[in-house]
């Protein structure tokens, strides 16, 4: 006698995006698990990681808003926006340091979060849940994920805008209409530097979606009123705090900033440099611009294996067309339109942003492109879907089933490295980035201990300074080039420069005149003229052992020696 066992689809269907969901959630939970144990156990020394949450343990600490970076020296500037961000940190730094690091991690989850939810509700559950692991899994992701930016709740934003434009063009609820316009008119409080850029995609995008009469007029108009609303309130406050219109604004900024005088800094000293830097750094790594780092060297620094990014990404698009979902082409188009802007409009005439200077700011200034690019990649799974169909209708050709298997055996294995080898790597990268030297803390504490708040320091590390000794920071190139005590000591009691905090291990045997080393001769002047430098602190190597045995022969010497200004 046979049983027939008859399990219902409903059963199996549930179970099934049961397993989907609770994958999505293990795996982020425990990208989550690793970020938050990094954030929590290695310093903000990373970049501008000091002076973003400087600015916000400010605002926990005064319970005011900044009208000036005041502890930034000499001519403190205007803090002519208000970041979201740095709110949102604030309200962390109100209970506790920890908790403010916690909301870092908690951004990243809470995007990939909705990207899971949104590109399921717009293609399915594979394509979901694969997109929104490449997005946490993406190098440059890793690098945002662990480091106190604005860009990773500007990401949020600008997908969240994007993503409810999608879905008001698919399903053509007016409610995902203002909801796209509310978060495009709230990353313009979070980072001021992008959103103009990449509004002109979505301004093109809502246009042309009204000549097709997808959109009507009313619809068009608004769609801008948060934004223009957001950016006149913005106006409003400058001019209402400043008298003019400061930072915040971009191209806007940059031009009145240069040609109409519109800087809002305080200008406690007229002063103009005598001598420049003659570069940043080693131009080495992801300090070389993106063309000069290579193509696919970027790529590998951006987002990871740079074949599977590149073919699964071609594949995704082809794939796009092949089904004519065109409407889901589009956020190429501010890529595309950015790019026009920085090769066309900025770069020409503003070296001072160093767009293209940097591969590692490049990533940075692309990063909004992340959950679309991994989107891309994702739709490679329809491709595949449509071999396994070839593979299982192609009876009479086992030629043809191998090859597919094979093709599906190696995308397979590279999503498994990505997976696993990729992300695991690029975060033990990020741990030795942001692991610094214990000497500089130490120091930190001793000046905090024997200084006033009020004190002001020069270092070439002025934002881990910022942050970690919660003192003032100043300086100017003159102050590091010249080579006679006399006018150094003079312009540091000009610029209210009481300390130089100087971090041996940045010390420059070759005297290059770089802005983020020392030159030894310069460290050498400060020694001999005791008469106007005397050494405050000194930890580490023995700065003599330094300049006898460890320079000469190329070995950098840890620690920290602090001049004070006699």
């Amino acid at each position: 006698m046979e049983i027939e066992i008859k399990i219902d689809e409903k059963i199996i269907k549930n179970a099934y995006y049961t397993f989907i969901i609770l994958f999505f959630l293990i795996f982020s939970f425990l990208i989550f698990y690793n970020n938050l144990s990094v954030v929590w156990n290695y310093p903000i020394v990373f970049g501008d990681e000091g002076y973003h949450m400087r600015i916000s343990k400010e605002f926990a600490l005064r319970k005011e808003y900044l009208h000036y970076l005041d502890f930034i020296q000499p001519n403190p500037s205007a803090y002519g926006y208000i970041s979201i961000f740095h709110f949102l940190e604030a309200f962390g730094f109100l209970i506790s340091e920890s908790f403010a690091k916690f909301l870092l991690p908690l951004i990243i989850f809470v995007t990939s979060f909705s990207i899971f939810v949104i590109f399921w509700k717009i293609f399915d559950e594979k394509i979901a849940l694969l997109s929104s692991i490449l997005f946490q899994t993406f190098q440059s992701t890793i690098i945002y994920s662990v480091t106190f930016y604005v860009d990773s709740l500007f990401v949020l934003f600008i997908f969240l805008s994007f993503s409810f434009l999608f879905l008001f063009l698919k399903e053509n609820k007016i409610e995902y209409y203002f909801l796209s316009s509310i978060f495009l008119g709230l990353s313009f409080i979070v980072k001021p530097t992008l959103p103009f850029a990449i509004s002109f995609g979505i301004i093109f995008l809502v246009f042309y979606y009204y000549f097709l009469r997808k959109i009507n007029f009313k619809e068009l108009l608004m769609f801008f009123l948060f934004p223009i609303f957001t950016i006149l309130s913005l106006i409003v406050f400058n001019i209402l705090a400043y008298n003019k219109i400061c930072v915040g604004f971009w191209i806007i900024a940059e031009f009145l900033n240069k040609y109409l005088d519109g800087s809002c800094e305080i200008k406690n000293i007229e002063y103009k440099d005598i001598y420049s830097f003659a570069g940043r750094t080693e131009q080495r790594g992801s300090e070389l611009d993106v063309f000069s780092f290579g193509l696919k060297e970027y790529i590998d620094f951006a987002y990871g294996y740079s074949s599977f990014i590149i073919l699964s990404s071609i594949i995704g698009i082809f794939i796009l067309i092949y089904h004519k979902r065109y409407e889901l082409l589009f956020p190429l188009i501010p890529f595309f339109l950015l790019t026009v802007v920085w090769l066309i409009i900025i770069y020409p005439f503003s070296n001072d942003l160093g767009v293209l200077y940097r591969a590692e700011d490049t990533a940075r200034y692309l990063y909004f492109l992340n959950p679309f690019i991994a989107l891309y990649s994702s739709l490679f799974l329809y491709s595949l879907k449509e071999i396994l169909d070839l593979i299982k209708n192609a009876r009479n050709s086992s030629i043809v089933k191998v090859v597919f298997l094979l093709i599906f055996l190696i995308s397979l294995f590279i999503i498994t490295y990505y997976f696993f080898i990729s992300y695991s790597f690029k975060l033990e990268i990020m741990k030795r980035v942001k692991t610094f030297s214990e000497y500089f803390f130490e120091a930190c504490e001793y000046i905090k201990e024997r200084t006033e708040k009020n004190t002001t320091l020069m270092s070439l590390w002025g934002y881990r300074v910022l942050y970690a000794c919660e003192r003032n920071i100043g300086g100017t190139a003159d102050l590091r080039l010249s080579n006679s005590s006399t006018f150094i000591n003079e312009l540091a009691k000009n610029f209210g420069i009481d300390y130089f905090f100087v971090e041996k291990f940045s010390i420059d045997p070759l005297n290059r005149n770089l802005s983020e080393m020392y030159n030894l001769d310069w460290v050498k002047l400060l020694l001999n003229s005791k008469e106007y430098f005397e050494i405050f602190y000194e930890n580490g190597v023995p700065i003599d052992d330094c300049i006898n045995n460890y320079l000469p022969i190329g070995i950098p010497c840890d620690g920290v020696i602090i001049f004070k200004i006699k």
